[in-house]
């Protein structure tokens, strides 16, 4: 019956309406472009923009590779119609196709009052295409089938339609999608960007699809497939005039925890990059699987994105015990190439050099260094001393343009990443800064790229207008949107949970001595299926010189074995996991390291100036530090110090810490600057123990210790007491069998100190009580306790906060 209602409103609402595709030829269709939007500008001044826009694109446009087009071809068909004289709609029509043939994301030229302004009643010859900011205009968001059909993904509440999401968008007038596109672009429609266009030929015939429903305005009737029926339903297309409301046309679907984006809405939000935020993360409902979108990259537009996206990756290493982590960029506009750098150089564990760019300097095809850009700007600036080494799932499709192009380019460098969902738009280019080179022409909006990239690797072959392939194509299905559900998601966290790797990748001594020494390598290791595993430990002296490797034997979830040298050296290790029975492996690079060399240790300290026993209150006492390598053989290079101070009185005065450069074996040596030490005045009297951890290349691999005595001369004031909630890194750390964890109350609080393990199961409760304002130490012994990653756990009245210790044994 529901069908017989539509098809009775069908006819009532299209008596009369004869505006169809199919009753246009390609001169009818020009007739009604040239009528629509009149006259425009003077002949003289179209050729004139023509002139402009043509000649800077054949002398800077730098994205000609990998491009099947003959530009010259582009000036002698057009121009000469130009000349002849062409309406307003007309030359709008040919300024945005011949930019259209450049495949670029940043090649833009269109007159925004055709494009952009003009108001899209039913019949107005516009084609909108594009990644869609909103879709206001049809009231449902879509998403190509395997089949080319369209997937309602996402719909506003009481559709003047009824789509409801699993409905199936076949087409129009009883003509598939597919083809009446085709038709379209050779009628040559003036173009509506609803978003960027986009750099290869898969991504943009994707955009051309999803802009289906978009372009409801140029037929009589919409073709849909309904979910729960099967039915094939034909919408008069008028029912849709005057259609209001926001939805944000991105393909991707609420994920259970984690919240969306706090974008803006309302009708006057037409692109992508007007959404206002454009980040948010969360844990995955029911897991421990940690969840990032990241819509753009631009600090123009959000200031700190950069920041937020490094808070992002943060929390997901060092405050929740995430068992992987997915980044979200099937949406992402581009923006800056180094917001993303201080998150990047936390999940990576080494400096890796990804890709540069050039810019032209001849013909089409004519290559120089971009000078503009800083050589190492798309380098990843990897943290020695951290890495994620749990599975990290990146999610891309042809919404990943321009940054969002080259963000999964450079996480694929990362051993853990695998991608998935669709290749990205392949604009790995950068826009010229400039956004309209048509000065003092009204409405006319002008960019194009002026630089192509290249991986270091393979410099003879730029990667603008080519696919950056996945590790696994899948795409939203039918069945799963109907449930609400992300297919791409889904899969995501499959791959995550049932993959077998190796991760905290330890050694219980960062210094063994040469022969008589033994260094244990430990490892846990997820074998969630109970496969056969293999877990190799590589020792090496560099990324390439491999010169030992030990298998670890399981013991549980801990895989060990010990290994030792006779030669002063500096080794890292790499561990790698086969899975034999998925056909997987995985090599986790340079994850821990361990020397054979030195040890560098405290040779003397003094103080400089005449009072050398320090007061409580005593700021910014001075000491000299003298290291000395202790080693027979080798020189220690770049040796740098960070001071533990274990005592919460004392803290580190001045930003700037003492540098030694190498020290020769035997040698000892003096710090560049002085190590300030300030000491409040809840300091007590008697010696106070510091410890110093001893750096080379900025991996901690000696720790030694020092103390300094304090005259309390008349009873210290105890009512002097620490003015904010802290909880300080455990002491040792790594440790076997006990460490300490020291934390400060400001006021009287209910204190409740856990460990945890790193599935966040509660393993032992250290304090629960209620205690006085002032500083605490509690020595957990840990010798019952197997070895592996814990997390310790601060909870004082409103005040929380979480760290990581390692237990080796």
């Amino acid at each position: 019956m529901k069908y017989i209602s539509i098809m009775f409103i069908f006819m009532v609402f299209t008596a009369g309406y004869s505006q169809k595709l199919g009753r246009h030829t390609l001169e009818e269709w020009q007739t009604i472009i040239d009528t629509t939007w009149g006259e425009g500008l003077s002949t003289a001044t179209k050729l004139d923009y023509f002139d402009e826009a043509w000649n800077t694109i054949d002398n800077y446009y730098a994205g000609f590779q990998n491009l099947d087009i003959d530009w010259d071809a582009m000036k002698e068909t057009y121009r000469p119609e130009v000349e002849a004289g062409v309406s307003r709609g007309r030359f709008a029509a040919i300024m945005t196709y011949m930019s259209w043939a450049l495949l670029e994301t940043h090649a833009i030229i269109l007159d925004s009052g055709v494009s952009w302004e003009t108001t899209l009643d039913p019949g107005i010859p516009l084609f909108l295409t594009g990644q869609p900011g909103r879709a206001t205009h049809f009231g449902a968001a879509l998403s190509p089938l395997a089949d080319s059909s369209l997937l309602v993904i996402k719909v506003l509440p009481d559709h003047p339609l009824g789509l409801v999401p699993g409905d199936v968008i076949v087409g129009y007038n009883g003509k598939s999608w597919k083809d009446l596109y085709k038709e379209i672009l050779q009628a040559q429609l003036p173009l509506s960007h609803t978003g960027n266009p986009v750099s290869t030929k898969k991504a943009q015939t994707h955009n051309y699809l999803i802009n289906a429903g978009m372009n409801w305005h140029l037929f009589d009737t919409l073709d849909v497939i309904k979910y729960t029926s099967g039915e094939t339903v034909h919408y008069p297309t008028n029912l849709l005039a005057g259609q209001k409301g926001f939805i944000w046309a991105n393909e991707q679907l609420p994920v259970p925890g984690v919240p969306w984006p706090a974008v803006n809405q309302g009708d006057n939000i037409r692109f992508n990059r007007e959404l206002g935020d454009f980040i948010s993360w969360g844990i995955i409902e029911n897991t421990q699987i940690g969840y990032i979108y990241l819509l753009s990259t631009s600090k123009d537009l959000q200031p700190d994105l950069g920041l937020k996206f490094s808070s992002a990756i943060d929390s997901m290493m060092n405050y929740y015990a995430t068992t992987g982590l997915i980044i979200d960029l099937r949406l992402n506009i581009g923006g800056n190439i180094s917001m993303p750098a201080s998150g990047l150089a936390m999940l990576f564990n080494s400096y890796i050099k990804t890709a540069a760019f050039s810019r032209r300097c001849g013909d089409h095809f004519d290559m120089c260094p971009d000078n503009s850009v800083p050589i190492d700007i798309l380098d990843i600036k990897g943290d020695p001393n951290t890495f994620y080494d749990r599975p990290i799932a990146v999610l891309i499709g042809p919404g990943s343009q321009s940054m969002g192009d080259f963000l999964p380019l450079m996480m694929k460098f990362h051993p853990m990443v695998r991608l998935f969902g669709k290749p990205s738009a392949g604009a790995f280019s950068k826009l010229d800064g400039n956004f309209q080179h048509l000065p003092d022409k009204i409405n006319w909006w002008f960019a194009y790229t002026d630089g192509n990239s290249f991986l270091l690797s393979d410099p003879d072959n730029y990667l603008t207008h080519t696919e950056l392939p996945v590790d696994e194509e899948v795409w939203l299905t039918q069945e799963d949107v109907a449930k609400g559900e992300d297919t791409v998601v889904k899969r995501a966290m499959e791959w995550i949970q049932n993959l077998s790797y190796a991760h905290d990748v330890a050694v219980d001594k960062s210094y063994v001595k040469p022969v008589s020494g033994i260094a244990e390598i430990a490892a846990e290791v997820e074998n969630p299926n109970d496969h056969n595993l293999s877990v190799l430990a590589y020792i090496s002296l560099d990324d390439t010189t491999i010169i030992d490797s030990i298998y670890l034997a399981e013991n549980g979830d801990i895989w060990s074995a010990p290994w030792t040298t006779e030669e002063e050296n500096i080794y890292q290790v790499s561990v790698k996991t086969d899975d034999p029975d998925a056909g997987t492996s995985r090599t986790i690079p340079n994850v821990s390291r361990l020397t054979s060399s030195g040890p560098v240790v405290i040779d003397s300290i003094y103080v400089t100036g005449t009072d050398t026993i320090p007061n409580p209150g005593d700021p910014y006492i001075k000491y000299e530090l003298f290291l000395k390598n202790e080693g027979a053989v080798k020189t220690i290079k770049n040796v740098t110090i960070n001071p533990v101070f274990l005592d919460p009185c004392t803290q580190q005065a001045g930003l700037s810490l003492p540098v030694f450069g190498d020290i020769a074996p035997g040698e000892t040596k003096k710090g560049s600057r002085s190590l300030g030490i300030n000491f409040e005045d809840s300091c007590q009297g008697g010696p106070i123990t510091f410890a110093l951890e001893i750096k080379s290349d900025d991996f901690i691999f000696w720790t030694d210790t020092f103390q300094v005595d304090v005259v309390s001369g008349l009873e210290n004031d105890k009512s002097v007491l620490p003015k904010v909630y802290a909880l300080h890194q455990n002491y040792p750390n790594p440790f076997n069998p006990s460490t300490t964890i020291s934390y400060q109350l400001p006021m009287i609080s209910d204190v409740n100190l856990t460990i945890y393990n790193i599935l966040g199961q509660k393993v032992i409760t250290l304090v629960d009580k209620r205690q006085p304002a002032g500083s605490y130490e509690v020595k957990w012994d840990a010798s019952q306790f197997s070895s592996g990653v814990y997390l310790y756990s601060l909870r004082a009245g409103d005040y929380r906060d979480m760290k990581k210790l390692v237990l080796l044994k």
